[in-house]
Formats: C-alpha cells, structure tokens, sequence
C-alpha cells in the first residue's frame, strides 16, 4: 500500500542520518597547531684576507608534528545528542503525520464502501409480523383489480311501450381472475342475475312499466389470485331509458315487430326446438311453431305462450324445414328464417 512505502523510506532516512551522526562524532579529532623548526648547516668560504673562516648559513626547514591519535570521544558531546535529538523528534513528528493522514484516508475509503452496500434493518419480531401481514393484505388487493361492466342493450334513449318486455344484456371482463356474475338494476331494484364466467351476460326483463328506467349492471369477480382479497364489484354506467303508456307512443312506435331467433337438434326422429324472442313494443303473446316436409305443405304443429318457447316435437322420417312465428301484444308479428333438418 502506499502509506507502507512512505514509512519505509521516513524510516530509513532515520536510520540514515542517526548512522551519520554517530560516525562522525566518532571521528572528530581537534585541530593541531604547526611547528616550524630551522636547522643551521656549516658552508667554508675563502675570507678576504685570505683567512680560514666558517660562516654558517641558516636553512628553515617546516616539519609537520605527527598527527594526534583519533580521539573517540567527540568534542561537546551534548550539543550533539541534543541536535540528534530535536532532528528525530522532527522526523517522530513527520511520521505521526504521515500515519494520521493514512489512517484518514483508509477511513474515508471505508466509508465510501460501506455507503455502496445495502443497508439491512433488522426489524423487531412484532414488527416483522405486523410488516408482512400489511404487505400481504396490501399485495392482495392491488393484485385484485376490479371488473369492467358494461351495459349493452337496450341503449340510451330507446323508447318502449309499457308492459314490453326486452333482454338487458352486458358485457364485462376481469383483468386478473374471471366474472362470477353479473346483477341487473332497475334503480335499486333487482331485475335479475346472471352467475356464471361465460358471457354476454342476460337476463329478460319483463312487463316493464310506464316512466322513466334507468339501468345499471353490477359484475363480480371471483375474488381475483388471493382468496383473502374477497370478491370485488364493479357498476356500470346508467342507461336510462323512457316507456311510454300503451297507445301514446310515436306514430308507428307500436308496430316494431319482435326480434325471434331459434335452435334446433335432430335424434333420431325426435326434434329440440326452443325460440329466444325480443320485443320492444308490448310483451310477447306467443310462438308458433310450424314445419314442412318435402312431400307435405306448410304447417304449424306446436304453440307455445311461455318462455323459452318449446318447439319439440316426433317427425316423420324425412327432410323437414322449421321455422316459427312470434306475435307480440300490439299483434305485430315476426318470422324467423327455415332451418332443414333430416330425421331418419
């Protein structure tokens, strides 16, 4: 690491300049004076008068003393420790520095990497208990949407003559889960459910009076993915709708023939016949059934007054052709097209 490598060299200048220092107050010696001894020497010349004479002529010679042994104690050992002293006190203080500065820094990285980690809280066991049975009621419900429900007949505004009768008919979808039933309201009053996760969801209205209607339709889940959420309700938006009293309608109004459709099925000889019939004028008064063979005319076999209206019946081997006639309470009536059949 980085601090590691600046104490390591703080340490070995230490090291360094105690070494210096001992060494060279190991070697300190006092300064030596010179001494200049002359020698005199002994030189024979003629003298003037022819004389004998000696006259002795100096030579100076320098002689430098022998040097003083090294002393190994150094002069003024005090002011030396003391120097010494104050210079590791000096580099003491640098590496205190030097080490608080590392320390410093090693905290503020460790502090940063805590910041990236997650902080995890350990809850008190009440309130781990009180935490997970809010969000499990909390994921429940917004797990659970509510329904969609909309009515799609009668529309707005249809006018019909009292004691009419007519399908009220909705559709609605769920989200999350399916639809349980579907509730029909005449105001506050309950025409009738529709159970069931298969729609269109109907019910048949029935002798319906003058005034003004307005209807809604209720839809039901089945409790979406939790059963702890329970079932959640949905209504739709009104339609309202004005029935006029018998014979005040608009020119013609009375004469909207009923709407019928049929179905049928062939075992054997044995015909299942039933009709579903609407009406917007008045109620329905009755259904005539009637059948053709190939090798006979036309002709009504069964009436039927009460819905569903039953159109049953045992037929002759052979190729037949049913239809049925519905008549409402204004005397209009309505055919439905010929549907052939084979029983053998």
């Amino acid at each position: 690491m980085r601090f590691t490598k600046d104490i390591l060299i703080l340490v070995g200048v230490v090291v360094g300049m105690v070494t210096l220092t001992a060494s060279a107050s190991a070697r300190y010696v006092p300064g030596g004076e010179t001494t200049t001894y002359t020698y005199y020497s002994a030189t024979s010349t003629a003298a003037p008068d022819s004389t004998s004479a000696t006259t002795t002529t100096p030579t100076t010679t320098t002689s430098t003393p022998e040097p003083t042994p090294e002393s190994t104690t150094a002069t003024q050992p005090s002011a030396i420790i003391d120097n010494l002293a104050g210079q590791l006190n000096a580099l003491l203080e640098q590496l205190i520095a030097l080490l608080t500065v590392q320390i410093q820094d090693l905290q503020q990285q460790l502090v940063v990497k805590l910041g990236q980690q997650p902080t995890v809280t350990t809850p008190t066991p009440a309130a781990t208990a009180t935490t997970t049975a809010e969000t499990a009621v909390t994921s429940a419900v917004a797990a659970n949407k509510p329904p969609r429900v909309n009515i799609t007949f009668p529309y707005g505004g249809l006018e019909l003559s009292a004691s009419a009768s007519t399908d009220v008919t909705a559709s609605a979808v769920d989200d999350d889960g399916t639809i349980s039933k579907v509730e029909f309201f005449d105001g506050a009053t309950l025409i009738g459910t529709h159970a069931g996760s298969i729609g269109p969801w109907s019910v048949r209205w029935n002798n319906i009076s003058a005034g003004e209607h307005i209807l809604t339709a209720k839809a039901t889940d089945n409790g979406g993915t939790t059963s702890t959420s329970g079932p959640v309700t949905t209504t739709s938006a009104p339609v309202t709708l004005t029935v006029q009293a018998l014979g005040t309608g608009i020119a013609g109004f009375q004469d909207i023939p009923p709407v019928i459709t049929i179905a049928t099925t062939i075992t054997g000889t044995a015909l299942t016949a039933t009709a579903t019939v609407t009406t917007y004028a008045g109620s329905i008064t009755n259904v005539v059934w009637s059948r053709a063979a190939s090798t006979t005319s036309d002709g009504a076999y069964v009436t039927d007054a009460t819905s569903p209206y039953n159109g049953a019946a045992t037929l002759a081997v052979g190729v037949h052709t049913i239809s049925a006639i519905a008549t409402n309470s204004q005397g209009t009536t309505a055919r439905t097209a010929s549907t052939t059949v084979t029983t053998n």
